[in-house]
């Protein structure tokens, strides 16, 4: 059996996951959540700068719901119908135990997020235990300017309004947002473990 072994292979861009109506929606309702400055620590609880001040919410409204809805489709689709050839064989892999709430990223001018991966080890409360395997990243709106969701540091990955992004979470897969220059842009990320 010859799995992919290109690492590219493994980013899957899904577009026109979410209409523009429904985006649309959702910034409307962050526009009223409070919002917190990002903060990141590392397994020994050390503060990790990964950004220019922009800031997160987890904030509690029905879009959120639909959204993590089609999260666990795309997961599906991600791991089952994507390398189906191959899934027969992974009798070693038993799947994805669920994923984590939706985080919502909301980047005003001059705010970006620096190079990183996402070996998070601060998402779980105690009860669910584990790091995340997949990062799904979603894009909620496009009037701004910069904000490129950057894989590698440097290859665009050109998303739109309402689609999504999935790539492993490990230290192979380092990306980044580029300074917002003008506008907010609003995106929200998960991460299956």
């Amino acid at each position: 059996m010859n799995f992919p072994t290109n690492i590219q292979d493994y980013v899957k861009h899904y577009k026109n996951v979410f209409s523009k109506e429904f985006c649309k929606k959702t910034v409307d309702q962050l526009e009223l959540v409070d919002w917190t400055t990002h903060q990141f620590y590392n397994s020994n609880q050390e503060y990790i700068y990964v950004g220019d001040d922009f800031q997160q919410s987890r904030a509690q409204f029905n879009e959120q719901q639909l959204i993590e809805k089609e999260i666990w489709n795309l997961l599906y689709n991600y791991v089952v119908k994507n390398f189906s050839s191959y899934y027969e064989q992974f009798q070693w892999f038993n799947g994805w135990k669920g994923f984590t709430g939706i985080k919502f990223h909301k980047y005003t001018s001059d705010t970006n997020m620096k190079l990183h991966c996402d070996h998070i080890h601060d998402l779980f409360d105690g009860e669910v235990k584990g790091v995340p395997i997949l990062t799904i990243v979603g894009l909620l709106n496009e009037d701004f300017e910069g904000g490129n969701f950057l894989l590698w540091d440097n290859e665009n990955i050109n998303l739109e309004t309402g689609s999504v992004v999935i790539f492993p979470s490990n230290f192979m897969y380092p990306h980044r947002v580029s300074t917002i220059k003008s506008g907010v842009r609003y995106s929200f990320v998960s991460w299956a473990w």
